[in-house]
């Protein structure tokens, strides 16, 4: 991805992968709360995950300009974001299918 020309055309191709690909995680992550905890519950339940979400997408963002502006590098950012993604791939490992 790095290696891609930097061009309109390799842009819009991943803003539109990116974009195809970025919500795919809501079904799962719905039908796992609708299972927990009911339909009636549902709505609310996923409306804090959600602003969960986005409040800790802001932050995160916020913080990585403070790092880079901080170091000048964006290495700091690539290890914490690897750390969080296997983190985050430990957790969905443990998680059992028949919730």
């Amino acid at each position: 991805m790095f290696l891609l020309p930097k061009t309109l055309l390799f842009l819009t191709v991943f803003a539109l992968l990116l974009g195809l690909t970025g919500d795919a995680t809501v079904t799962p992550t719905s039908e796992i709360v609708s299972r927990k905890f009911g339909p009636a519950a549902m709505g609310f339940l996923f409306g804090i995950t959600f602003v969960c979400h986005q409040v800790v997408a802001f932050v995160s963002s916020w913080l990585g300009g403070i790092f880079y502006t901080q170091t000048g590098s964006y290495m700091s950012l690539w290890l914490a974001d690897a750390l969080l993604c296997a983190l985050a791939a430990g957790v969905s490992w443990s998680i059992k299918k028949g919730l």
